[in-house]
């Protein structure tokens, strides 16, 4: 039996990335992204993942932004199911105003597109809570 403390790095790897949105099917097993993390940004590196969801390969990298481009260009974007759903108010339709507001549209975080203030937070702190990562980009409401 294994426990938290002998659990391999190449275990913590996969578990990182087990949970995409069921519609995306199973991501491409890569024999790159099973592993200890490689040094340089050469084939093997793990590099931030697009949506939030961690580190992991290029092809993992690629794969998972292709299906975020799908979900974008039919209307139905989706985030990790990990995140669990966001609140009413990330859902609410952005509004440009005079006064930078959390309501105001920005850029989201980790590929996103533009949503309200509420949203880019929610992201930023699921990503955050749920696979460590952060967001480095500042965004600023767009103020027309």
């Amino acid at each position: 039996t294994t426990t938290p403390a002998t659990t391999t790095t190449a275990t913590k790897t996969i578990a990182l990335h087990k949970e995409f949105p069921s519609s995306w099917g199973h991501p491409p097993w890569d024999p790159l992204d099973v592993g200890p993390p490689r040094l340089g940004n050469g084939w093997g590196s793990k590099l931030p993942l697009p949506g939030g969801y961690g580190q992991g390969s290029v092809t993992l990298a690629s794969w998972i932004s292709k299906r975020m481009q799908l979900d974008a260009a039919a209307g139905h974007v989706q985030y990790p199911p990990a995140f669990g759903k966001p609140p009413a108010a990330a859902l609410a339709k952005c509004e440009v105003d005079f006064v930078p507001l959390p309501r105001d549209c920005t850029q989201l975080p980790f590929g996103y597109g533009r949503g309200n203030g509420w949203l880019a937070s929610w992201l930023r702190s699921r990503a955050n809570a749920v696979y460590g990562v952060e967001d480095k980009a500042t965004e600023l409401p767009l103020l027309l």
